[in-house]
């Protein structure tokens, strides 16, 4: 029953995911851009809500990046993640990143731990991020990188 119920969910979900219309390329590097400034400046206590408003810009990309950034896990999936404090792999599910793309440590300094993440698809762009969590130097690195590939393709003035 509960498999029935999971099923049932999925459909809704992808059918209510698909129907979402995207923002406009414009707002949507706006509001990454804003992402990724308050993950460099924010502590741990800003995951959720980084991790919330990843997963909506993922979910709102524009049309030519749908197939590469729509979560591959619905809200309510990702709000029981929250809930059992599995905010890394929320983050990671978010932001669909996977560990080939994606590395993060710790540096130790200053008298706090600050984490360092970077993501790289090909040799030509790499972005490195650091913040104060896993969560948000995740978020932060998917987030820049995510701009700087939009702002570096070839006739994209925005």
């Amino acid at each position: 029953m509960a498999d029935l119920r999971r099923a049932t969910n999925a459909r809704k979900t992808r059918v209510k995911r698909d129907s979402l219309a995207p923002l406009s390329s414009e707002l949507w590097l706006k509001e990454l851009s804003l992402l990724h400034e308050r993950c460099a400046g924010e502590d741990h206590s800003f995951d959720d809500r980084a991790i919330r408003k990843a997963f909506h810009l993922a979910e709102l990309c524009p049309q030519p990046l749908r197939a590469l950034l729509v979560p591959h896990i619905s809200e309510d999936e990702l709000e029981a993640l929250l809930e059992e404090g599995l905010h890394q792999q929320a983050a990671e599910f978010a932001t669909r990143q996977h560990a080939a793309s994606v590395q993060h440590g710790v540096q130790h300094g200053s008298g706090s731990n600050r984490y360092r993440a970077a993501m790289q698809m090909d040799s030509d762009l790499r972005v490195e991020f650091e913040a104060a969590s896993k969560v948000l130097a995740i978020i932060g690195a998917w987030a820049g990188f995510l701009t700087e590939m939009r702002q570096s393709q070839p006739g994209n003035d925005s």
